[in-house]
């Protein structure tokens, strides 16, 4: 039986409900979709109609815990390639991974003081210097985690 807006508490079906219908207090939905179900139902509201089974039913990925790389901004990790590139070009592949930690550390705080003084690209690369300072900061990270190997 449907519930009546008078009654305190039903279960409805998220496509069974009507624009504009006056709802019980409390409702439970049961949820296939990708988005919340508050997100759907603001989608909902906000086009004015009901959700169609097809929207309802877009299929389920379980990836929570999982690393976020859409998070990442990639305009900056171009630069970053960019200068790993640059790097690769004048000293070979991978070269980095020889180079005591110490000279990049100097090299961070370099390009960082360079930056912070404002100068943004390297005069001898004519890449920016943030990019070249990230750089550095990645090769200090990866030699960190690789000590000993």
């Amino acid at each position: 039986m449907r519930p009546m807006s008078g009654d305190k508490e039903a279960i409805i079906p998220l496509e069974e409900l009507q624009f504009g219908e006056t709802l019980p207090e409390k409702i439970n939905i049961i949820w296939t979709g990708e988005k919340s179900p508050e997100d759907a139902a603001i989608d909902w509201m906000n086009k004015g109609r009901e959700l169609t089974l097809k929207e309802l039913d877009k299929g389920k990925k379980f990836d929570d815990g999982k690393l976020r790389w859409d998070l990442l901004p990639y305009d900056v990790i171009e630069d970053v390639v960019d200068i790993l590139t640059y790097g690769a070009n004048k000293y070979g592949d991978n070269n980095w991974q020889k180079v005591d930690t110490d000279r990049y550390v100097a090299a961070l705080w370099r390009h960082f003081a360079a930056w912070r003084t404002g100068e943004e690209l390297d005069k001898e690369s004519g890449k920016h210097h943030l990019a070249h300072a990230l750089c550095n900061l990645m090769f200090i990270n990866w030699q960190e985690k690789h000590k000993g190997d």
